[in-house]
């Protein structure tokens, strides 16, 4: 899931090809902004590496308002992305798992620069009129 290298003083970005992934998956998965309070919630393909990971639990109403994410534990680099099931996993060697958060707390605190969507547990369909 590496998507930018600095080799010497340049940097090297991957950019995937356009439209040579399937438009149609089986048991996707929600992915959502770090606030989800701002529009942005949609369905993704659990086998590909499109968002990050929240570590939170459900049963604990304060890890559901703030869910964690950790250099180094959680995550291995900024910007990463992952599939699904690696950052379930993370999240279970972490002592929590994936939820439908509110927000995330990160650690080092330093959010404003952070971007991206972060995959929860809530299942979503597809679905198309013709």
């Amino acid at each position: 899931t590496l998507r930018v290298v600095k080799v010497g003083s340049i940097f090297f970005e991957y950019v995937e090809r356009p439209c040579v992934q399937m438009a149609f998956y089986d048991n996707a998965k929600q992915i959502q902004l770090f606030d989800s309070r701002r529009p942005g919630q949609m369905c993704a393909n659990p086998e590909l590496a499109h968002a990050r990971e929240a570590c939170c639990r459900e049963e604990q109403n304060d890890d559901v308002r703030v869910a964690k994410m950790e250099s180094g534990v959680t995550y291995l680099y900024d910007g990463e992305r992952m599939k699904y099931n690696t950052a379930k996993d993370r999240c279970v060697a972490y002592g929590k798992d994936l939820c439908l958060f509110r927000t995330i707390d990160m650690i080092p605190n330093d959010a404003a620069a952070r971007k991206g969507y972060h995959w929860t547990n809530k299942d979503c369909s597809i679905n198309v009129k013709v």
